[in-house]
């Protein structure tokens, strides 16, 4: 074997070599791209959870509860002094449970669901509300459904409120049991531990 021809072949499997760091270098990139990927996906767990329901939810729906850290309630008004809300930043705590009924195949009015929402200070230890003391945390009642002039949110001034914070870091527990007279109601009592 003449030397240009060891030249040629060693030449020949450096290329090879050299194709196969290419071939892992590349891998190592997209390996490390798809880690940067799923790093940036992160959610701020400090300004909205979702927590696993404790509460008694009706068999023939879903339920959720989710607390919101630096929120507010707007509450505005329209027909005849019925509330609406929006969700807003601010220096407390919003919390929401919410019943969704399994709609009713092909039926128009086959959706339903109620809403409940609380806004509390964070440094709100041991709150202890009832009766009309109720609307101090803005407690509202929202029914949602084809039913005709008993849709929307009801202010909430009938039943017992009581968020305690427990010894543990940032646990919280909240019991409420409330009653509307407005409207019919599935959803009257809420049983939830949460953290902040």
């Amino acid at each position: 074997m003449s030397y240009i021809n060891k030249y040629k072949v060693l030449t020949e499997n450096q290329i090879q070599i050299s194709n196969s760091h290419m071939y892992l270098r590349f891998i190592l990139f997209l390996f490390l791209i798809f880690l940067i990927g799923c790093g940036s996906k992160k959610t701020d767990k400090k300004q909205t959870t979702a927590y696993e329901i404790k509460s008694i939810c009706p068999v023939d729906g879903s339920c959720s509860f989710t607390s919101w850290k630096n929120k507010s309630l707007l509450i505005t008004y329209y027909e005849g002094n019925k509330p609406s809300l929006e969700i807003v930043n601010g220096p407390n705590i919003v919390i929401q449970f919410e019943y969704k009924r399994h709609e009713v195949p092909n039926a128009s009015d086959g959706h339903y669901s109620e809403h409940i929402y609380i806004e509390f200070a964070e440094n709100e230890t041991d709150l202890e509300l009832e009766g009309k003391n109720l609307q101090n945390v803005k407690l509202l009642f929202g029914r949602f459904c084809y039913c005709k002039g008993q849709n929307g949110f009801y202010k909430i001034t009938n039943g017992k409120l009581s968020i305690k914070k427990l010894k543990v870091d940032n646990l919280y527990e909240l019991k409420l049991q409330f009653t509307t007279n407005e409207v019919p109601q599935i959803i009257t009592e809420i049983k939830e531990t949460f953290r902040l």
